[in-house]
C-alpha cells in the first residue's frame, strides 16, 4: 500500500511542478511582449524627433532574416550622429541578436501627400506575418485593418501568430 501511496504522491508533485513550469513560461514571454511593446514606444518617439529636425522619416533597406528578405533601418540612423536612442533596438522575439526591429517608411514628395512609417517585431511565433512592402500604404485606411489581422493578440495562444505592430499613417 506505501508503495501505491508513494506512487501517487510522485505523480501529483511532477503535474504541480509541470503546472508551475507552464505558468512561468506564459509569464516571460507575456514580460517579452511587454518589452517589446515598450521598445516599440522608445522608437517612436525617436522616429517622430528624427522627422521633426530632418522632415523625412529614416530610409530603410532590405536585409536578410531567416532566408527571407524583409525591410528595416538602413543604417544606425537613430544613434548617430544625434542620439535619439542610446542604441539601435533589436528585436526581442529574433533568433539573430544583432536583428533590428522591421521598418518601412514612404515620405511624402509632393505637397498633399502624407509620410509615415511602420515598425514590426517578429512576434513569439519568431516570423513575420505582415509583407511591409506589399501591404503598407499610407494613403489607404485598409492598412489598418491589414495591421489589425497580422497583430499579436494573446488570447489565440501563447505562442500563436501575430507581430507587434506599431505605425504611423
Amino acid at each position: 500500500m506505501k508503495a501505491r501511496h508513494k506512487t501517487k504522491a510522485m505523480w501529483t508533485a511532477c503535474g504541480l511542478l509541470a503546472a508551475v513550469m507552464l505558468t512561468s513560461g506564459a509569464l516571460y514571454l507575456r514580460a517579452q511582449v511587454g518589452g517589446g511593446e515598450y521598445n516599440h514606444r522608445k522608437v517612436t518617439t525617436a522616429l517622430e524627433a528624427y522627422f521633426i529636425d530632418y522632415n523625412a522619416y529614416p530610409v530603410w533597406e532590405y536585409k536578410t532574416y531567416k532566408n527571407r528578405l524583409v525591410p528595416t533601418f538602413k543604417n544606425t540612423c537613430l544613434t548617430t550622429p544625434t542620439p535619439y536612442l542610446p542604441r539601435m533596438p533589436v528585436d526581442i522575439f529574433s533568433f539573430d541578436e544583432n536583428h533590428w526591429y522591421s521598418y518601412y517608411s514612404i515620405n511624402a514628395r509632393r505637397e498633399g501627400e502624407r509620410s509615415g512609417w511602420v515598425l514590426i517585431s517578429a512576434g513569439p511565433d519568431e516570423d513575420y506575418d505582415m509583407d511591409l512592402v506589399r501591404e503598407y500604404d499610407v494613403n489607404s485606411t485598409f492598412t489598418v485593418v491589414r495591421a489589425l489581422l497580422h497583430n499579436y493578440d494573446p488570447t489565440n495562444g501563447t505562442i500563436s501568430s501575430g507581430d507587434l505592430i506599431t505605425l504611423k499613417q
